[in-house]
């Protein structure tokens, strides 16, 4: 009884392309005999491997014959040898057929090279996940801020509409003003309405309040909030001209120092009070003419 196998395919099963087919291969018996020889080195017709490391290493004749044991014993293991002064990485495995070993042989330089690469790639391929784990949670970092910027600015200009609104419908003036430039940071839209300048006047030069105040009055606002410091209030009645229609007008101020990002600032409300002085006009007049009219009807009574 015989058993036949044809040799190219065991050479093909033999062949490692792992290595870019700078690794050999041999099928041997455990004494050492070749039975398949796929290799490339210049050893010349390898019959016996174990005589291939007896010329070619510096194995002691011990390490062979411990070696020679392991292949009886079907070991499958792995070894560094010195053949013709480079090193080679050796790995044996005891296959099905018989008790063939199958082995193979490859460079340190070339296996080393071959694990430097695929730990550059390893590593590469890493970072490549890591960076990709670090987008995808920045991205979702900057997504969740911008909704919450979005959601603040929507309040903000809510706020805003909310006050515009409120501002436009009352007689009172709201500015905020910079306690070193006096330089207008706020100004509600109402003040053209309520004293007859815009904005864009106020914001340009605070000194245009002045010219409100009838006569060659002194501008008293500065010399009110020069006295104010942070969480103080002052308070105090002036006439102002209305710079469109020349109407008089009077208004309470109310002026408040505050702290904004570590600056001082005046918070300025100027009330108009000019329907409840016209009312307590009318009211002394009223009042005026009734104890002038009784004091005549008194002389009347008494004369008659």
């Amino acid at each position: 009884i015989a058993i036949a196998y044809e040799n190219s395919d065991i050479v093909d099963v033999l062949d490692i392309s792992a290595f870019n087919g700078n690794a050999q291969s041999y099928v041997v018996h455990p004494d050492g005999r070749v039975v398949v020889d796929h290799s490339s080195e210049s050893w010349g017709n390898v019959y016996n491997f174990f005589g291939v490391l007896r010329e070619h290493s510096n194995m002691s004749e011990k390490e062979i014959n411990e070696l020679s044991e392991k292949f009886k014993a079907g070991r499958t293991d792995a070894m560094l040898v010195n053949l013709d002064e480079r090193n080679y990485y050796l790995v044996y495995e005891k296959s099905d057929i018989q008790d063939w070993m199958f082995l193979g042989l490859v460079q340190a330089d070339i296996v080393n090279a071959s694990m430097n690469s695929l730990q550059r790639s390893t590593m590469l391929l890493v970072a490549a996940v890591l960076f990709c784990i670090a987008a995808f949670f920045i991205g979702l970092i900057i997504q969740k801020n911008r909704i919450s910027l979005r959601r603040k600015d929507t309040q903000i200009r809510y706020r805003d509409e909310l006050f515009q609104k409120l501002s436009m419908n009352v007689d009172d003036v709201f500015l905020m003003l910079d306690a070193k430039t006096y330089q207008a940071d706020y100004v509600s839209p109402n003040v053209e309405k309520l004293l007859g300048i815009t904005v864009e006047q106020i914001r340009k030069d605070i000194c245009v309040l002045g010219k409100l105040h009838p006569g060659d009055v002194e501008d008293p606002e500065k010399k009110y909030l020069e006295e104010i410091q942070v969480h103080e209030q002052q308070e105090w009645d002036l006439e102002y001209v209305h710079q469109k229609t020349g109407e008089h007008r009077w208004f309470h101020n109310v002026a408040m120092g505050s702290e904004v990002n570590g600056k001082k600032k005046y918070i300025l409300v100027l009330s108009d009070r000019t329907s409840d002085r016209k009312m307590n006009q009318a009211l002394s007049e009223a009042v005026r003419a009734a104890e002038t009219a009784n004091k005549a009807k008194s002389t009347f009574l008494s004369n008659m």
